[in-house]
Formats: C-alpha cells, structure tokens, sequence
C-alpha cells in the first residue's frame, strides 16, 4: 500500500527524499508484485538524487519470470521499462537480451501478455537498430543451434546478440487470431511508425473476447458444406432413421 501511492503522495512531502533510499532498494531487492512498484520510485531517486545503483539493469533483468506477465501490475512495468531501455547510449548486448528473454516468455504467456510483448519488441527494435540482427541473423543454418543462455543472470553474458527472434516467428501461428495477425509484423518491412504503447498494454482476457464478441464478419462462417433445412434431414421419422 506505501508504494503504491509512495510516488506522489509521499516523496514530494520529504525534505530528504534520499533518506527513503534503503527502504526502497530493500524493497526492490524482495521480488515479484514488491521489487514492481518499488522500481518507479526507486527510478526517480536515480534519475533526480543521483542515487547509485550499480545493479540496476541486472535485478530488472531479474524480474523477467515466468510470473511476470500473468500479474496485476503487467502494464506498469511494461510502461517503465519502456522508459529504462529508451536509451540510445546502452549497450546493444544489454537491449538484445531484453528483448530476447521477452520473446522467450511469450512461448508460455497468454494472449493478453503477447499483443503487448509484439508492439513493445517492435519499437525497441525501431528505438535500436543495431539489434536488427536478431531479426536476420545470417549465420543460422539447418543445424542452427540457439546460444542464448536462459539461465544467465548477467543481461550482459547471455550471448543474446549471437542469437536470433525465432519466437516471433512461432507467434506468426498463435492459436489466437489477433496475436498471430499482430506477429506477422515482423516479415515485413520496418516502415510502419512506432506502435502506442498504450493501445495494448491494458488488454486482458476480457477485453480480447469482447473484441471478438463484436468484431463484423465480411463473410459468413463456413460450418457445414451443405446446407439443410432441417436439424436432422428427411430420412428422420419417429426415432428410426431410413
């Protein structure tokens, strides 16, 4: 409950704010739903206080499970490492493995995870060019054999700029039709502008069966190939079928 409303109703009341320092990287040390909102606030003493916190990228790293895009708080996070990895003077090694990790998670998340996975991919992939690579890695081959290192903590030692997207491309024949429709972005061309963000990061369960609850169709629905005027046709009579 302190660090959801920490950020606005707290920090602006302190005189010190950098007294609050060891609570929150304690917090962000902790894990799951706590190390989430704490981040924000801790982001802030980094960005205005000039807090040192030489490990930042590798807990945020962390942070990427399983669990990750199956929480309440998904989109916020999302929305912050946004913002953490909008920068142009970190590393490619470090972005790339970001990215692959995210596309390694889709694999095993839900389709309201996905449809913000995609877009998110999309713009870092805009945002920094020279992880292109991942998209047309050259020396892949029949025998091609993936060396990313999943269970590297180091972002930085996961080799997931000697790897490639091959996830984004199993997402190309998701069961669901808006994943697989917005997965297909990747095998064209990147001259589409960067996605908003905030068009796919509140999308749920809910919300994706309401979409195609009412969705027009241009065509009816293919069910039977031919077509009856009655439930059980005319050799039918009295239970006995002739």
């Amino acid at each position: 409950t302190i660090l959801l409303i920490l950020h606005k109703r707290i920090i602006p009341f302190f005189s010190t704010p950098t007294k609050l320092m060891d609570f929150l990287t304690d917090s962000y040390e902790v894990g799951g739903i706590i190390s989430i909102l704490s981040l924000n606030r801790l982001f802030e003493l980094i960005k205005k206080y000039n807090l040192d916190y030489p490990n930042f990228y590798e807990k945020l790293y962390s942070l990427f499970d399983q669990d990750l895009f199956h929480m309440k708080y998904r989109s916020r996070f999302l929305r912050l490492t946004d913002v953490f990895l909008s920068s142009t003077h970190l590393p490619s090694a470090l972005i790339a493995a970001f990215l692959k990790k995210m596309a390694r998670l889709s694999l095993n998340s839900s389709p309201s995870a996905i449809v913000s996975i995609i877009p998110f991919t999309y713009n870092m992939l805009k945002k920094h060019p020279t992880c292109m690579i991942l998209l047309h890695n050259t020396s892949a081959s029949d025998d091609y054999t993936d060396p990313f290192d999943d269970s590297e903590k180091d972002p930085l030692k996961t080799k997931a700029i000697e790897s490639s997207l091959w996830e984004l491309e199993t997402l190309q024949t998701h069961y669901h039709p808006n994943v697989a429709t917005l997965a297909k972005i990747f095998s064209q061309p990147f001259r589409k502008q960067s996605y908003n963000m905030e068009d796919f990061l509140d999308w749920s369960y809910n919300s994706l069966l309401e979409s195609e609850n009412t969705r027009r169709m241009k065509n009816e629905v293919a069910l039977e190939h031919d077509k009856f005027d009655s439930l059980l046709g005319d050799g039918y009579i009295s239970g006995w079928i002739w």
